[in-house]
Order: structure tokens, then sequence, then C-alpha cells
């Protein structure tokens, strides 16, 4: 699942277990992908798509296709949804397409179907299901509780943050270096900011990935996703 992440802004500290899907073209696929744990990117360099790593080490690419204008570097409407399944060092096998002429070309835009492709792959790679993510995400809640945040509500997202009346520095480490190393051991990844904990620089860690290989290497293998209906849109106003 996502990583804890804490923040600060002036005396407040909070923390944030879920991740808020944008609302945008992508928020089906995002809001699926949050459910399940699964985190992920936009790639908005070489074409619109969503590029999610699995905790397998392979990775899930989504996102929706348009009709070709004979202008170079431009796209027509929408006009189908894609996903494929890419792991590192090989090419990508396609799981849905309806694209007119494709296999799922009955779908058209439709999300429902994708969707369910979607989450049938997940299943198949032995992403957790919604029900353990949510229970996964109490449990966190729970230890930030027991570490002395409060549930509080910013922006209508559910989020956790330190007593008003923490107002000390000394205070408020001590606090969220506590809740770290609860939730730490107990395998949730954290993200923080070293000047919010006490820890020393040697076990100031990264967040734990989902996966271990390096990023890196799947973006340079990756083919280019343009044409064919995919969109090439870097250059695109927005």
């Amino acid at each position: 699942m996502h990583p804890v992440t804490f923040s600060k802004s002036g005396f407040e500290v909070t923390a944030h277990t879920r991740r808020t899907p944008p609302n945008n073209e992508f928020t089906p696929i995002t809001t699926l992908l949050v459910n399940r744990g699964v985190d992920y990117t936009i790639d908005f360099e070489t074409g619109d798509y969503i590029d999610a790593q699995l905790p397998d080490g392979s990775f899930l690419l989504a996102g929706p296709q348009y009709a070709d204008y004979q202008e170079p570097g431009w796209t027509g409407p929408q006009n189908g949804w894609f996903a494929e399944w890419l792991e590192v060092g090989g090419e990508p096998k396609p799981l849905y397409d309806s694209q007119p002429g494709h296999l799922h070309h009955e779908h058209g835009t439709d999300t429902g179907p994708l969707l369910a492709c979607i989450d049938e792959h997940l299943d198949r790679r032995g992403v957790p299901s919604e029900q353990e993510v949510r229970e996964r995400l109490v449990r966190a809640e729970s230890l930030l509780h027991r570490a002395g945040f409060v549930p509080t509500i910013q922006n209508g997202v559910v989020c956790h943050r330190l007593p008003a009346a923490m107002l000390g520095p000394a205070e408020r480490r001590v606090a969220v270096t506590r809740a770290a190393d609860y939730l730490r051991a107990e395998g949730f990844g954290v993200n923080c900011p070293t000047d919010l904990t006490d820890w020393a620089a040697e076990r100031a860690t990264p967040p734990v990935p989902l996966a271990d290989p390096p990023r890196q290497g799947h973006r340079e293998g990756r083919p280019h996703r343009g044409g064919g209906g995919r969109a090439q849109r870097a250059d695109r106003p927005r």
C-alpha cells in the first residue's frame, strides 16, 4: 500500500495513510489502484497513461486511446482504452484494447470492462484485495492513534494530525518518531522529513517500495507508446 506520509505546515504535523486519486480522465483506474494498494505514476512525457509497479516487480500500463489526426503530434477524440502487462526487460503483453477493430472494441470508452480486466489481472499477480488493503489502513491508523495522532479531515480527505497543544519541536519529534517506528515495525512504508524524527541520519531510510527492480531501467527499455491511436501528446496544449 501507499507509504504513510508525514508532513508539516507551521506547527501542524499531519500523517496521510491514503493517496487521493487525481480528478481527471484516469480517475476510474487510479481509484481502483489506490483501493488495491498499488502505487502508480501518470506519464505525461511520452503519452498520457498510467504506469503502476506491482508487488512482483512487473508493471501495469493503462490509459485512454484516441483516433488519429492526419497532423503529427495531435490526436482525435478518445475511442477506447488499453491495458498492458510488462515484465522488466520484456515486451508489453496486451490485456485489454477497446479501440475500433480490436479485441474488446464492443466496449469502446466504457470503463467497466476495463476495470474488471485490470482487477482480474491484479488478482493473478497476487496484489492484495480491497478488503486486505482496508484492514491494513485500519491497522496503520490505530498505530497513529497509539502514538498520539488524532483523526481529522483536510480538503475532504481523512488524515491524522498531532494535537494542537503539542507545540514543542522536541515533543513533536518524539511523537512522530514513535509513530514511524510503530509503522515500520509492522512493515508499513514511511515517508517522513528527517527533521520530524529523532532518527539518526543512517536510520532515516526512504519509504519501502512495492518491489525492488529499479524504475529507471524499466523506463529506458520500455517501447515508445506512439502510433496505432495511442496518444503522443507531450506538446499538446493543456
